[in-house]
């Protein structure tokens, strides 16, 4: 598969690495399908938990890192003589 001009953009369907990246792809969709047993708004709801679940993840992280930082600081300023 090739980049470049616009007609060089779109490959072949003969071509081997086109093949490989659709069969690819298709693992990726087939991985986060629907599962039969559940409603679409089940499903809706799963996904925006798992989302939900993983900022909650990383506003903590970031608010632990924050108060790290800050805490080096305040460290920082109250060993400078320049005070």
């Amino acid at each position: 598969m090739r980049l470049g001009p616009v007609q060089d953009q779109f490959p072949s369907h003969d071509d081997p690495e086109y093949k490989k990246w659709l069969e690819e792809e298709q693992k990726l969709i087939d991985r986060y399908e629907k599962r039969p047993d559940m409603s679409w708004r089940d499903y809706l709801v799963m996904l925006l938990t798992f989302g939900t679940a993983a900022e909650h993840c990383l506003m903590v992280q970031y608010l632990y890192a924050l108060r790290r930082l800050f805490a080096a600081y305040r460290r920082s300023r109250a060993q400078s003589p320049d005070r």
